[in-house]
């Protein structure tokens, strides 16, 4: 749409919306907790554009449960966003070029994803164990070092994994025979 400006705060009024997808536009300015503070109904969240920060708290409790999110090339910050271990519908998490650095949190695994997108960030150290119910990973062009994760082969519904552009070394676990057959 090419829509520009800053985000509103009124937005958190809508308490019906179930849906929120602002990517694709010039949108600027920093997106708060106060922006979410009615969505109870929200499941679905995209937001994308370079010059949009999200400024949420790690400890922050959001009001509602996501099935979906996709964060689009905004500053995110430099963590892995804490608040999302509390969404326990999440099933397609996707952060495109958010500035997430350092590792990635180990309740990951216990998410019950079917895509996990976090392409062109700044991940490093080696990954966890990941969710076994995963359809879709995608942590290519980060900084991941160390071998695979242990549990690759337990993703028996995995079809697509891209890991292009880290610095992976070490062999190929034996359970990743699994995934083959």
């Amino acid at each position: 749409n090419h829509l520009n400006g800053t985000s509103r705060i009124s937005i958190g009024l809508l308490s019906n919306l179930k849906s929120f997808d602002r990517a694709l536009n010039c949108l600027q300015g920093v997106v708060s907790e106060a922006h979410f503070a009615n969505l109870s109904m929200l499941e679905e969240l995209k937001i994308g554009s370079e010059f949009l920060t999200l400024k949420l708290r790690s400890e922050w409790i959001p009001p509602f449960q996501l099935e979906s999110i996709s964060l689009l090339s905004c500053k995110l910050g430099t963590q892995f966003p804490q608040w999302l271990q509390t969404q326990k519908k999440l099933s397609y998490q996707d952060h495109v070029n958010t500035s997430i650095s350092g590792t990635l949190p180990e309740w990951l695994h216990d998410m019950n994803l079917l895509v996990l997108g976090l392409p062109n960030n700044h991940i490093s150290e080696p990954i966890p164990n990941l969710p076994s119910t995963l359809f879709i990973v995608d942590l290519s062009n980060n900084f991941i070092s160390g071998p695979l994760p242990q549990n690759i082969g337990d993703m028996v519904t995995l079809s697509s994994l891209y890991m292009v552009g880290n610095l992976i070394n070490g062999s190929i676990p034996k359970s990743f025979c699994k995934i083959l057959n």
